[in-house]
């Protein structure tokens, strides 16, 4: 198995983000890939820097306005001088067109406080989308099995708005690759916040199965979607699968959902499989709503193997630090890869 990271990824490292009416400290720092990395040495995989496929992979899943946007606003943030350090909008009535500048445009594209954009960010978030289109064209090349080390994640991020830690949808750009191949493409989340990134850019699409397991958005982020009643739209219809978990759910209840997901995966008969990955169901991860232990990670990849299809996976969340190591190796095990 291929891991593609390039260390470029790592120069995003935010100062704060806003959530529950006060700036926190943020979660999603390069520590995470340090032991994904370290995870990755332990086991039969070489960890591969992506080659450079510019901009038109990330704009087949968003609009290039947003993608000038996440590219130069830091810059235009310094142009207007403007205090503060990162770009963070605080306006969330997204402005008209007629309304010019980097607060408008901030107002348009962050979707939340959790996605400030500093001087490195762009390259962060280029480099991470370039690791997804570097492992999709393995599959489309006949490889089984490609591992995206996403650092910023995705599966939050628009067509055009950043939120939730994300910048471009690493799952959807890896999407849109695939199609260039392959006829039917599932998506599996089992990040615990539910991927409304993914769900929005597919929700019309008959070729796309989403499907979402993640914690009752219920007072948990993304608050506005996820929902069991959210199925798709026109030819869309049907293709989309939201199984939110109550919070306080034991393991079993995330396993009686994932039961739910690959009978509906065996039914829509896909080419390929993309999995974004959150390690965040951990029992112990901070974001949890949700009791998965580090065996249930293994049991989580045995489960996804036996679907014998092409598989990406994307790194999404985990932010429990001290169990990255060990819930890695443990799920990449269940997948059949081994360690050396």
């Amino acid at each position: 198995m291929k891991t593609y990271f390039d260390e470029r990824q790592d120069g995003h490292v935010p100062e704060k983000y806003f959530r529950y009416g006060e700036m926190d400290t943020p979660m999603e720092l390069p520590a995470r890939t340090d032991q994904l990395r370290l995870a990755m040495a332990g086991m039969q995989t070489t960890i591969v820097t992506p080659d450079d496929h510019g901009r038109e992979p990330i704009e087949a899943a968003h609009k290039p306005a947003y993608v000038d946007f996440i590219e130069t606003a830091r810059q235009e943030w310094a142009k207007a001088n403007i205090s503060g350090g990162e770009v963070m909008t605080t306006i969330y009535v997204p402005a008209p067109p007629e309304a010019k500048g980097i607060l408008a445009d901030a107002s348009r594209y962050q979707k939340d406080g959790s996605c400030p954009i500093g001087w490195h960010t762009f390259d962060a978030a280029y480099w991470s989308a370039q690791t997804t289109v570097c492992a999709a064209d393995d599959l489309i090349a006949g490889e089984g099995l490609v591992y995206s080390l996403n650092r910023p994640p995705g599966h939050h991020a628009r067509w055009a708005g950043a939120g939730g830690f994300c910048y471009f949808s690493n799952a959807a750009i890896g999407v849109h690759r695939l199609l260039q191949k392959f006829r039917r493409v599932a998506v599996l989340d089992v990040d615990m916040h539910h991927g409304q990134g993914t769900e929005e850019i597919f929700y019309r699409r008959n070729d796309v199965l989403t499907i979402s397991i993640h914690a009752d958005p219920t007072n948990f982020y993304p608050v506005s979607s996820g929902f069991k009643e959210h199925r798709g739209l026109g030819e869309g219809l049907g293709y989309n699968l939201n199984l939110p978990m109550l919070h306080g759910s034991l393991e079993q209840t995330f396993f009686d959902r994932l039961e739910q997901a690959i009978a509906q995966i065996k039914r829509f008969k896909p080419d390929v499989l993309v999995v974004p990955l959150g390690f965040d169901i951990y029992k112990d991860d901070p974001q949890s709503r949700v009791g998965v232990t580090t065996a249930g990670f293994k049991q989580l990849g045995s489960a996804i193997a036996d679907l014998d299809l092409p598989t990406l996976i994307n790194q999404e969340g985990g932010y429990h630090i001290e169990s990255l190591v060990d819930n890695a190796q443990a799920f990449f095990t269940g997948l059949g890869v081994p360690m050396r």
